[in-house]
């Protein structure tokens, strides 16, 4: 009956979940990443609907189609851009981070219009000197009228001709922008990076141009030999300038086991205005790069350009927060580890790169932290219901963002909310993880977190295995699924941190299969053996717990503490005869070892053994069980009313009378299998089984049915369910001590016998242990006018005439010497 561990269902959860939880921590989860992305975006896009709260120390300033409609025109002119940032500069940020592109040409058309306007209106009008005007007198002199006209238009044309000269003398505004510039330390100028040469738009180069020195004789060389440019001057297009590049870089990285080269993407030119960027003392790179699921989760920190490292828009403004504390990066012999940021760690990918933790589609936004830039500019609020109302600008020590924000002109990147988000919200995203310190996290301590996990649920799992059958456990098995998903959207999520769940998920899935299979092939054995050679010694349920937890079947001996139930009927078997025929005679032993049987079984005892004219049942095993002694006794009267019964069918076939003698004792009873490899053989053995071997000869004595031990008594009267007499003293050897015995007659209460019955004789029974014979003669033949069938009163009424005539030695106690008289 014995089964290895290794085919229980804990067993197999067991070396399963190991093996699993060791293929997770070598990598072995990289089959299902895209499976585990969809995941997280499903994670997400929860947040759309209640997003995460955006750091209240960062301002988003939007270009959007509202803001261009101001001004008629995208790019704006440079003198509206610096007006804007000197705006939002005197209302005291602490950074601003401009994400808008400054590539373009000013627009200089309006100014060499009125210069030509001007010098129009000059040659057509030129202004009057000291004699034009005594000139203009002596002409008009006769006509005053005339005169005061000529005068008035004379003063119109000056005062045009001084507006026109204003227009003229108002600041260049690329001198207007880098004014601003300079006035602002704290501000952040995004530029652009391209990774390879054919990537380089030529009308945007900066730090590359054209060579067309090399070009023209390359044409020169070419028309000689009367041949076509070579294809390799075609290709040398471009070439690196003499000037160096005047950008913000962040240095190099602390470099660990071993590694020696920083591992972030090459940049191979970059695009910024060569007049504006050297005044800027903050720069930062304004690319994101969608994934090729096209669903954007991670942005790139870092770009190397010519062995010196440039930090993100993002990065940028985060450093220029901390007065150019530039933050640690960690590198390792993979790649890139982690951007230490104080004493929190951020985790990064090889290439640099931070995963991003959403807010939200920025729609929840509060307007004091989403501002139209038409708004700076004009200082009135658009979406207020009062077209006068002013703009609320409270960027006071904040983070400024100025950015796109249109469809129509900022780039927009698919992202796990339905919205697309615009660069500037992706950029203000990722500012907002460097701010809050959290980032998504996916590191070495989420592994540990996910194999620890999967460790403990799939063992917890095994464990529900042992006591659940294939439905039960399919139901744990969702229960699991459904309480780890609920943990990590609702405490680990929240918190950044990015487990692998669909791994899990699958592992304890194939825990909870393989449990099931190998139960189903080496448990259905043991079940198959268990039923045929045990399910007729147990009641129902006890034999469903058997079924599940078969090793209790299996231990080489157990002291319980049990009740014994033992009986006998004689002459039973010896009056059975041939001429009864072996089917009559069948039929008339089922009558008794039926009922029997039964009502061992139905409270819940073990049948340890029954032949035509005996029977013995165990009760507190295989399974403890507190009230053994009452369901003991229950079941002996039980078998005492099939016996009223059986005796009609008994004398029906006219054979001599039988009498039944019950026994009940309790006490350490071992328990367990007592066979071999070969054969398994469950019972029962101890003292309390040879105890009620001697009641009942006793019972037979006494004449009567149910006999108990004192131990057995002494229970039953503290808990009072069961009417119980004393009947005497009895001693089986002369050097032996003498114990008592009695009677169990009934359920208090449902028993036929009066009360008076049993005060009878226990007043009779005391004047016979104190030597006053005749008195207790008495009490027994009162005893026996009300019941005259009382065997024990009989027998003691004998014996109490006995001794009025032939009284006892003077040694003795009271007992009697079973087999005497």
């Amino acid at each position: 009956m014995k089964q290895s561990f290794l085919f229980k269902p804990f067993g197999v959860s067991l070396i399963l979940t190991l093996l699993l939880a060791a293929g997770m921590f070598l990598g072995g989860a990289d089959f299902l990443r895209e499976m585990e992305l969809q995941q997280l975006d499903d994670r997400f896009a929860f947040r759309e609907m209640t997003p995460k709260p955006f750091p209240k120390n960062i301002v988003l300033v939007e270009v959007n189609n509202r803001s261009v409609h101001f001004e008629k025109r995208w790019p704006w002119d440079w003198g509206k851009v610096a007006s804007m940032i000197e705006t939002i500069r005197k209302a005291g940020p602490k950074v601003i981070a401009l994400e808008i592109p400054l590539l373009h040409r000013p627009d200089v058309r309006k100014i060499r219009k009125v210069n030509k306007l001007l010098a129009s209106y000059n040659e057509q009008y030129p202004a009057l000197d000291k004699a034009g005007l005594e000139k203009a007198k002596k002409r008009f002199r006769y006509n005053r009228k005339k005169a005061k006209e000529f005068f008035e238009q004379q003063k119109k044309i000056e005062e045009l001709r001084k507006q026109l000269k204003e227009v003229v003398g108002t600041k260049h505004p690329i001198e207007a922008l880098m004014d601003v510039v300079k006035k602002t330390p704290q501000l952040v100028l995004g530029f652009r990076y391209y990774k390879s040469q054919a990537d380089v738009p030529g009308h945007e180069l900066i730090y590359i141009k054209k060579k067309n020195g090399k070009k023209k004789a390359d044409k020169k060389k070419a028309a000689k030999k009367k041949t076509a440019p070579t294809a390799t001057a075609s290709k040398t297009k471009y070439y690196r300038p003499k000037f160096p590049i005047q950008l913000f870089d962040i240095g190099q990285p602390s470099f660990l086991l071993g590694a020696t080269e920083d591992p972030a993407q090459e940049a191979y030119a970059f695009v910024e205005n060569p007049f504006i960027a050297p005044l800027a003392k903050y720069h930062g790179f304004q690319n994101v790069v969608n994934e090729p699921s096209q669903i954007l989760r991670k942005v790139p920190l870092f770009v190397k350009h010519e062995k010196k490292v440039y930090p993100s828009l993002a990065l940028a403004a985060y450093i220029a927060a901390r007065d150019k504390r530039i933050p640690k990066r960690i590198v390792g012999a993979g790649g890139y580890i982690s951007l230490e940021l104080g004493s929190t760690s951020i985790p990064l990918t090889q290439k640099g790169e931070m995963w991003l933790n959403f807010y939200g589609t920025f729609n929840r936004l509060p307007p004091a932290q989403k501002i139209l830039a038409g708004d700076v500019l004009t200082g009135k609020n658009s979406n207020a219901e009062d077209i006068n109302t002013q703009v609320a600008l409270d960027v006071k020590q904040k983070t400024v963002l100025v950015g796109l924000s249109s469809s129509r002109m900022a780039r927009t990147f698919q992202t796990p909310f339905r919205k697309a988000l615009s660069s500037l919200e992706i950029h203000a995203t990722a500012l907002g993880n460097l701010e809050e310190r959290e980032a998504l996290r996916r590191d070495s301590m989420t592994k540990y977190i996910e194999v620890g996990l999967l460790v403990i649920l799939g063992l917890l799992l095994g464990g529900l295995l042992m006591k659940l059958r294939f439905v039960g456990g399919f139901f744990a098995l969702v229960i699991l699924i459904a309480l780890l998903n609920f943990v990590d959207r609702y405490y680990i999520f929240p918190q950044g941190m990015w487990l692998h769940l669909l791994y899990i998920q699958l592992s304890l899935f194939v825990v909870y299969l393989m449990a099931n299979m190998i139960r189903a092939v080496t448990g259905d054995k043991v079940v198959r053996l268990i039923e045929g050679r045990f399910k007729e010694k147990l009641s129902e349920e006890d034999f469903q717990k058997v079924i599940s937890q078969p090793e209790v079947l299996a231990q080489k001996g157990a002291w319980k503490h049990a009740s014994v139930v033992s009986g006998s009927a004689m002459p039973f078997g010896s009056a059975l005869n041939e001429e009864m025929g072996g089917p009559g005679a069948l039929r008339l032993v089922s009558q008794f070892a039926a009922p029997v049987s039964e009502a061992i079984l139905r409270n819940k005892g073990l049948l340890n053994g029954i032949s035509a004219d005996s029977f013995q049942g165990v009760f507190g095993a295989p399974f403890k069980r507190d009230d053994h002694m009452e369901l003991a006794c229950q079941a002996a009267l039980q078998v005492r009313f099939a016996w009223e019964g059986f005796l009609g069918h008994w004398h029906q076939e006219e054979l001599p009378d039988p009498g039944l003698a019950i026994a009940v004792d309790s006490g350490p009873v071992l328990i367990g299998d007592a066979g071999n490899e070969k054969r398994f053989i469950y019972t029962a053995a101890g003292a309390p089984l040879e105890h009620s071997e001697m009641l009942q000869t006793l019972g037979r004595q006494y004449q009567c049915q149910i006999l108990v031990s004192a131990a057995v008594s002494e229970a039953l009267r503290e808990r009072g369910r069961f009417l119980v007499r004393e009947l005497d003293w009895v001693r089986f050897q002369d050097n032996q001590a003498a114990m008592s015995i009695f009677e169990l007659l009934g359920e208090r209460g449902a028993s036929q016998i009066p009360a008076e019955a049993v005060e009878w004789y226990e007043q009779g029974l005391a004047h016979y242990r104190g030597r006053r014979f005749q008195e207790a003669a008495n009490h027994f033949q009162e005893l026996l006018r009300v019941r005259p069938n009382d065997g024990p009163a009989q027998v003691m009424l004998q014996r109490a005439q006995h001794y009025i005539h032939y009284p006892p030695s003077f040694q003795w106690d009271g007992a009697w010497k079973a087999g005497g008289m």
